[in-house]
């Protein structure tokens, strides 16, 4: 009986605390992250765990490496992780097939592929593995 009623809660808890996942979850304030590989002009500053869509001006290529608007785009395809404080987790980039149970952690501007036990899905905003979906 009583694991019905926790199984209940947890799961009213779960319903209320539905968001909507963003590339800025979880990560520090005042990260700017790169956009796309292919879109090279555009990035993300985040602040307080929201995105904030940037263009660089007319011209210039955002450099996630050197975290400023240059004027050649960067030819690696890999850099998610650069201006990414070392330790913080992320999920799987917009380049890679949805996987929740997959995430990085960043080090160094490198990644390191990590995975969340069986049956739990990686929650950037929480920077941890859990039961939400919606974190995803």
């Amino acid at each position: 009986m009583n694991y019905f009623l926790c199984a209940a809660i947890f799961g009213v808890l779960v319903q209320l605390h539905d968001t909507t996942a963003a590339r800025c979850d979880g990560i520090p304030g005042g990260t700017l992250l790169m956009y796309s590989p292919n879109e090279c002009n555009r990035y993300y500053a985040c602040q307080h765990e929201t995105d904030h869509e940037w263009y660089c001006p007319p011209g210039e290529f955002f450099n996630p490496r050197n975290q400023q608007c240059e004027t050649t785009c960067p030819a690696e395809q890999n850099l998610w992780c650069e201006g990414v404080p070392d330790g913080v987790f992320i999920r799987v980039p917009p380049t890679e097939p949805v996987n929740c149970q997959k995430y990085y952690t960043c080090f160094g501007g490198n990644m390191f592929e990590q995975f969340c036990p069986p049956g739990f899905l990686f929650s950037q905003l929480q920077q941890a593995c859990g039961f939400n979906q919606a974190e995803c």
